[in-house]
């Protein structure tokens, strides 16, 4: 169940689940008795920092839930089709390989700290470089928990679409098929946290590195002034100088809403493809066999000619209620709670986050 890096450390879910969801608050506790211990209170971004904090965290645990996932979806084929085995054997060797899972984030989480040292831009929001030099450490070891949850995501499409094929070739049944669904809709119920949660902690990040922590000044663009025409608004938000950063704003919310819907579906297009084709040809096939047995219905008609009819209307209508996706989205509900987990994760921050942090540092 456990993937590398954690494989080396533990053997059981438990501890290395209690572990990571440890490690990262217990760390980044200590940063905060640093600055307390350094007079350095007001360099304490806690709206900001804690969402920071939930993301690194959560990364490390939805990659152990991926797992997970994985390990009990291959436990279930197995147990149903055998003959699956092998290939599930050789996915989980493809998709959990060193080099993909820690070696790439480790590289990826380097070159995220160092654009930001070597951007040429003075960047000191703690007003202590000491102390900036160990707040990117931490910052790096979170930078690779979240990509290495992000490199599972991207790889775990490849088990829908090896496996869409497996169901399109009729290697696997409606019962596996059914396994695979509801696989699959949890890795995107999990992506779609991950990604909006990672889209929330890069605005916190530049907030913290940009603004010191103060409320971001585009706020300002994208609230409506009483007794100024909409279009005036527009075009003096237009030449506003932070135009450029509201719209990558809202280019990135935007993004992060439909992505794990896009994320859901993109693997299994070319499965859904596969199954359309196949469904055409049979309902082709059905409707020449109905047309056939219709011809044949005249005054001297036999109770075959009618059985014969019926058995090819019953055929017909058979085909026309087969799948064409592989996996199903899970229904209304589930599209529904794909749809709204970043607005809800931006609520939970911009509302219970800061309610809370009002209450509790006053």
């Amino acid at each position: 169940m456990l993937v590398e890096p954690y494989s080396w450390a533990f053997r059981r879910l438990r501890p290395a689940f209690l572990f990571t969801l440890l490690f990262m608050p217990l760390t980044w506790m200590g940063l905060v008795l640093i600055r307390r211990w350094w007079a350095m209170e007001r360099f304490i971004f806690w709206e900001n920092e804690l969402t920071i904090l939930a993301t690194f965290t959560g990364g490390g645990v939805f990659a152990l839930v991926l797992g997970y996932l994985f390990a009990r979806l291959e436990s279930e084929l197995v147990s149903m089709r055998p003959t699956i085995a092998p290939l599930l054997a050789e996915q989980r060797r493809r998709l959990h390989h060193r080099t993909g899972l820690v070696w790439v984030p480790l590289g990826l989480a380097a070159v995220a700290i160092g654009i930001r040292y070597f951007s040429g831009d003075d960047f000191n929001p703690f007003g202590f470089w000491s102390f900036d030099a160990i707040f990117s450490v931490w910052l790096f070891t979170g930078f690779w928990f979240i990509l290495h949850t992000t490199s599972l995501c991207a790889r775990y499409t490849e088990i829908a679409r090896v496996l869409g094929h497996e169901v399109a070739e009729g290697r696997l049944g409606q019962q596996e098929m059914k396994t695979l669904s509801r696989f699959y809709l949890k890795v995107a119920v999990i992506a779609s946290f991950h990604f909006a949660a990672c889209a929330l902690s890069v605005y916190s990040l530049y907030i913290v590195y940009t603004y010191a922590g103060n409320m971001w000044q585009g706020y300002q663009l994208i609230r409506l002034k009483p007794g100024i025409p909409l279009l005036q608004q527009v075009i003096n938000a237009w030449n506003d100088p932070l135009f450029s950063e509201v719209a990558i704003f809202f280019a990135l919310y935007g993004s992060v809403s439909i992505a794990p819907v896009v994320y859901f579906i993109l693997p299994q297009w070319e499965v859904h493809q596969i199954l359309v084709r196949r469904k055409e040809a049979l309902l082709a096939k059905c409707r020449q066999m109905q047309e056939a047995a219709e011809n044949r219905l005249g005054p001297q008609a036999t109770a075959g000619d009618l059985e014969e009819y019926a058995r090819c209307a019953s055929v017909a209508e058979s085909v026309e209620k087969m799948p064409e996706w592989p996996f199903e989205m899970g229904g209304k509900l589930g599209t529904v709670l794909l749809l709204a987990i970043p607005s809800l994760l931006v609520l939970v921050k911009e509302v219970f986050l800061e309610a809370a942090l009002k209450i509790l540092l006053k």
